[in-house]
């Protein structure tokens, strides 16, 4: 009402105030602690929080590129073109990535390769509106504090987050694609579990993806395997001398031998 007044009788809107912004609150400040616990204890983020913590994660990675002057924005814009390529086929409406001609200086090359990671952040956020979280799920991380998490990560913070994320569903990228066009980090399993993590890990694995139906490193079929054995040796019947005459113990003893034998032989 006071704004209205205002308003009315000066015929201008009263300033706004454009000092300092006002501390972080504790709960965040504590969320990312919080967070990062709740996925080492078993949850998992939602497809939605997934998705709005990578997009974050590349505008990071995008002004980082955007820089001429930063060294290490050169070096990392043929990891984010090798991403581009491979990522462009997992939205709603796929395309092809053209990287920069190799004539090109690097000033010129991280520009471009900057629009077309621009461009790509658009029709992510646009399909990414489409996954909205109204209700806590069971076993995953509640909204409200991802939200506060959200509001205060820095890059670190998202990159570990997301490797965690990572490595909980067997590296497959769950916040790119759908459930029918599903994305993994195409690597060794040595460099995958290599520890400890070395900074911007989470871009070099992003510059491996690969569709799960083509992969290269399967993790899993070691173990799978091994698995199948043994439990084939486990259910395994008995050999028999005689394939003709199988006799139950059931049968023996409420029947004599001689019936038994030509019950089973029936």
């Amino acid at each position: 009402l006071k704004r209205y007044e205002a308003v009315s009788i000066t015929c201008q809107a009263p300033a706004v105030w454009l000092g300092e912004t006002t501390p972080q609150h504790h709960d965040t400040r504590r969320a990312k602690e919080l967070v990062k616990r709740q996925l080492m204890d078993g949850m998992k983020l939602t497809m939605g929080e997934a998705r709005r913590a990578f997009g974050l994660f590349l505008t990071h990675v995008l002004k980082r590129v955007s820089s001429p002057s930063n060294e290490l924005g050169v070096a990392h814009a043929s990891l984010v073109l090798r991403f581009l390529r491979k990522a462009s086929a997992s939205l709603r409406m796929p395309y092809n990535v053209k990287g920069p001609p190799a004539k090109m200086c690097d000033k010129d090359r991280c520009a471009v390769i900057a629009k077309q990671l621009n461009d790509f952040l658009y029709m992510y956020y646009r399909e990414t509106d489409l996954y909205t979280d109204s209700e806590d799920k069971e076993g995953c991380v509640s909204n409200i504090h991802f939200a506060q998490f959200l509001y205060s990560a820095s890059e670190a913070d998202l990159e570990d987050v997301l490797l965690l994320q990572l490595k909980m569903e067997n590296y497959q990228t769950t916040f790119l694609g759908d459930q029918r066009n599903m994305f993994c980090v195409d690597l060794p399993p040595a460099k995958l579990c290599s520890e400890p993590v070395a900074r911007h890990t989470l871009l070099k694995h992003l510059a491996c993806l690969s569709p799960n139906n083509t992969r290269k490193y399967r993790q899993t079929d070691s173990q799978s395997r091994s698995e199948t054995d043994t439990d084939s040796e486990q259910t395994r019947p008995p050999p028999f001398t005689n394939s003709d005459v199988v006799l139950k113990e059931s049968l023996k003893e409420e029947k004599p031998f001689p019936q038994a034998l030509k019950y089973a032989r029936s």
